[in-house]
């Protein structure tokens, strides 16, 4: 992984983190993803969730967003 990637990371990881609603949002998201018991729905509503606040944080933080299931 390049210093570039690692410092978009961490860059991203505080964007996220600055809201706290925001990090709500991706804690639960996360939940529901590594939950077993969680519905097809349940996942799917966790992953819209999850792009959703990356794309927030990206946009917030100037890092250009992957595109979906791809990279940049």
């Amino acid at each position: 992984m390049s210093r570039d990637t690692l410092r978009d990371t961490d860059t991203l990881r505080d964007a996220v983190e600055r809201h706290p609603d925001r990090a709500h949002a991706m804690r639960e998201a996360e939940r529901v993803t590594g939950d077993p018991h969680a519905t097809e729905e349940e996942f799917r509503a966790a992953q819209r969730t999850i792009a959703r606040v990356l794309a927030e944080a990206s946009a917030e933080a100037g890092i250009a967003a992957a595109p979906p299931g791809g990279t940049t």
